[in-house]
């Protein structure tokens, strides 16, 4: 049996929690065209990618290769398997590695982990298993406002947004980081999805990805779209956030404070 594993592998903050989520919804009804797996299927591979990209050193390199082995292991051969996680790039722009820089590109990272996952694909299901790597990217601009506004909720980032921009020596060009994945897996299929493009598709980010993986357009057409999952809070807010990270030492009471007026005002939710 010739199987084919698309692996969803990123990036963060380009629809991939909305598509995460339509995923896990119509994972029955999708069932006969491909099995899934999301965060809670993957073990400790879910977070060892984000790991290596705070650290990336062999420790954390090799971590992620036992993870990846472990996961694969467990799967069970399929037609076609569908893997969703954008921690498998690496960690998100504008958080902070262990060593505390500021992390402005993916680069490297990505390509290494998406080395990594093609060759442990390959020791899994054999030379013969397909693989396809999808990554979904976003505008330089509104990649980096939307990294912000996250780094913001999530941790005691006091920069404005003019500074946090400042700190990147070039824009975060998503594309040219697909191209070296690209340029470095020769034998892969590597696609870039832009979010503006996928957003509009009456199903959301999944819709496209869903078409890659070859699901009819009338099966598509019997699926409901689902309403936008995490979006950012509002630039007002932000400022606020700004304001509360800028003035509170305590982390657990700023902590609590964040998501308290994140809820009340704009019904943003702890995640």
């Amino acid at each position: 049996m010739t199987m084919q594993i698309t692996i969803h592998a990123g990036f963060h903050k380009t629809g991939t929690t909305t598509l995460q989520a339509f995923l896990r919804q119509n994972r029955t009804a999708l069932s006969k065209h491909a099995d899934i797996y999301l965060a809670h299927d993957m073990g400790s591979l879910s977070l060892a990618g984000r790991f290596y990209g705070a650290d990336p050193g062999p420790d954390r390199r090799k971590a992620f290769v036992v993870a990846c082995n472990r996961f694969l292991a467990d799967l069970r051969p399929a037609p076609h398997i569908l893997i969703s996680r954008e921690s498998l790039c690496g960690k998100m722009l504008g958080d902070l590695r262990v060593d505390g820089s500021l992390i402005t590109e993916y680069g490297d990272v990505t390509v290494t982990l998406a080395r990594i996952l093609s060759r442990r694909v390959q020791a899994r299901f054999g030379p013969d298993a397909r693989l396809r790597l999808v990554y979904t990217t976003r505008s330089p601009d509104s990649l980096l406002r939307s990294a912000w506004s996250h780094n913001l909720r999530h941790r005691r980032l006091t920069d404005s947004f003019e500074k946090f921009r400042t700190q990147f020596a070039a824009p975060p060009e998503l594309e040219k980081t697909v191209d070296a994945v690209r340029a470095a897996l020769p034998g892969v299929e590597v696609l870039s999805l832009p979010l503006e493009e996928i957003a509009r598709h009456r199903l959301g980010p999944a819709g496209p990805l869903l078409e890659v993986i070859g699901v009819p357009q009338d099966e598509l057409a019997q699926l409901a779209p689902i309403a936008s999952r995490r979006k950012g809070q509002s630039a007002g807010l932000s400022e606020e956030i700004l304001a509360l990270n800028r003035t509170i030492t305590d982390k657990a009471a700023l902590r609590a404070r964040k998501q308290a007026l994140l809820l009340k005002r704009e019904g943003i939710p702890a995640d």
